[in-house]
């Protein structure tokens, strides 16, 4: 799991540097979160350290980080001007 969320994490941060630079990001460029058989999504997409399972603290703001990261508009808002038209509606 630590390592899948390291790769997550690196992958967001090539995604991020990406769209920074205004280049034109594609739908195979967002680092979606990667879900195992049987595994949890919502765990993956706060990508929440298993040590920090109890620290409500540490657990509210990984969540609220993931909920402006992967709700529907606020990816609009921040990504759409920047993916290609084909990718805009998927």
């Amino acid at each position: 799991y630590e390592k899948r969320m390291a790769v997550q994490a690196e992958a967001w941060t090539i995604f991020m540097a990406k769209a920074s630079k205004k280049e034109a990001l594609s739908y195979s460029d967002v680092p979606w979160p990667k879900v195992l058989l049987g595994g949890d999504l919502a765990m993956e997409a706060i990508m929440l350290p298993p040590q920090l399972v109890y620290d409500e603290t540490a657990k509210k703001k990984l969540v609220r980080e993931a909920l402006r990261r992967w709700h529907p508009d606020k990816f609009q808002q921040r990504f759409e001007a920047l993916l290609s038209p084909a990718d805009r509606d998927r």
